[in-house]
């Protein structure tokens, strides 16, 4: 019944244009809870579920761990990518993320609009729906590579009123 009523809210939200995107904190520092689940992510994969479904107000925290390479292992980097724009050379458009560091971590929930993450992120869901990851490479079969994701996820309703 809950869940059909945050479709419901969510469906309404969506065609009214009320609904924001996910708001999100990246390099915070997060406390992750030893029983955390944590998801091996590929750089060759496009988009990679988690088994983790978010609700409207949960609040998730994203930590990464490893090292991938893109184009054929020639660029190697961590979850926050490599900074293009830094070194002067203009960002692949295709990327789902064009703005964000190419091989960046990155995730959505549902159908929403991607965000980054990094090595660490937290965030309080605006969005329903199965947490997706993934690397952000419009053209993902030439990396190479895992990053090992924890993902801790607080239901909005086990919380206190003070943390809003």
């Amino acid at each position: 019944m809950t869940r059909k009523l945050l479709n419901i809210v969510g469906v309404v939200c969506l065609l009214c244009g009320c609904r924001t995107q996910q708001t999100y904190q990246p390099g915070v520092r997060i406390q992750m809870p030893a029983t955390a689940p944590r998801f091996e992510i590929f750089a060759s994969d496009g988009w990679q579920k988690t088994g983790i479904f978010a609700n409207i107000g949960d609040r998730i925290g994203f930590q990464a761990d490893g090292i991938w390479s893109l184009k054929d292992e020639v660029e190697v980097c961590n979850a926050n990518g490599i900074e293009y724009s830094s070194l002067g050379i203009r960002l692949p458009a295709r990327n789902p993320l064009p703005r964000e560091s190419h091989g960046m971590l990155i995730a959505r929930i549902g159908d929403t609009q991607a965000f980054p993450i990094g090595t660490e992120a937290e965030m309080i869901s605006t969005g329903f729906g199965e947490v997706w990851l993934r690397c952000n490479d419009g053209k993902p079969g030439d990396n190479v590579g895992v990053i090992t994701v924890t993902v801790d996820l607080v239901r909005a309703s086990s919380r206190s009123l003070k943390e809003y």
